[in-house]
């Protein structure tokens, strides 16, 4: 079978859990295996230093997305491989986490990809690519110019901008004598040049 193929059986829920853990905001870990295809038939269980001398890079294309959960507090991918090999969710499908496998943690809005090495973990930059974080991103983010990698880091309807400006509140009451404090703010806004 190949990649095409095996995206064509497995795809849609695959696609899904990748989305749900892009588009979630809260911390969250992804795990991510091979897929069982003739293409990655040679990477399974590698460890990483045998995929660089075979001059391999782990390609996002060869993964499936197979579980997804909420971060608990202070859990890293060490934790996460115990966990996953002693006392897996009940609603686990993969196999037991093994060298070559992919663990995507999410803290504060921030993705990082970690390879499952034969000891300990290689951190895996630019794993997922640029349009699948970016398509989650403006997903949520309630402003466009805040495209940075950081997943709803900002939000145009805070509260911030519902409160209005001593300027405004300034201009709205033309002819009546101002207290001297709004007066001093008027006239701070002005040398500012804000009016």
């Amino acid at each position: 079978m190949d990649i095409k193929a095996w995206d064509e059986i497995h795809g849609e829920k695959n696609k899904e859990k990748l989305q749900n853990f892009l588009r979630s905001d809260i911390d969250s870990y992804l795990i991510l295996q091979l897929k069982h295809t003739d293409e990655t038939a040679q990477e399974s269980y590698m460890n990483y230093s045998w995929l660089e001398e075979n001059g391999i890079t782990p390609q996002f294309s060869h993964y499936g997305a197979v579980y997804a959960g909420t971060l608990p507090l202070n859990t890293d991918p060490e934790k996460l491989y115990v966990k996953f090999n002693i006392d897996p969710p009940e609603d686990y499908t993969g196999h037991s986490m093994s060298v070559s496998d992919i663990i995507a943690l999410k803290v504060d809005g921030m993705v990082t990809c970690f390879y499952v090495d034969d000891l300990g973990f290689k951190e895996l930059q630019g794993f997922i690519p640029d349009d699948y974080l970016k398509n989650a991103e403006m997903a949520m983010e309630d402003d466009y110019g805040m495209i940075d990698g950081i997943i709803n880091n900002g939000h145009k309807d805070s509260g911030i901008n519902e409160r209005p400006s001593v300027l405004e509140k300034l201009k709205e009451t033309p002819g009546q004598p101002k207290p001297e404090h709004l007066q001093k703010a008027a006239r701070r806004s002005a040398e500012r040049g804000l009016e």
